[in-house]
């Protein structure tokens, strides 16, 4: 297993993290059952959770720019953030997400 998560760990940054102790049971249990390790579980649970979030992110704002009350400063500063979610998501993560 160790061999299939090793690229994406090549340029790591150490960080300080607080999490939920049950998660963190949890985060314990898939290390136990995997042969890995915390740091190797939490990278994979946040790969995996990037593309979910970009969507998430992007579907509220949409979201936000149909609401009639919403005043034009408002749904400016909303359409500058989803340009700058689109930025960081076709330049760092995923180039195919608005093909």
């Amino acid at each position: 297993m160790k061999e299939i998560y090793q690229k994406p760990f090549e340029n790591v940054k150490k960080i300080s993290l607080d999490v939920n102790k049950e998660i963190l049971e949890i985060i314990d249990d898939l290390a136990k059952l995997t042969k890995t390790n915390r740091t190797v579980v939490i990278g994979a649970i946040i790969g995996k959770g990037i593309s979910p979030f970009f969507r998430y992110l992007k579907e509220n704002w949409e979201g936000l720019l149909t609401k009639e009350d919403l005043d034009e400063k408002k749904k400016k500063m909303v359409k500058d953030t989803l340009k700058g979610l689109k930025k960081i998501e076709i330049t760092k993560w995923d180039p195919q997400a608005y093909k």
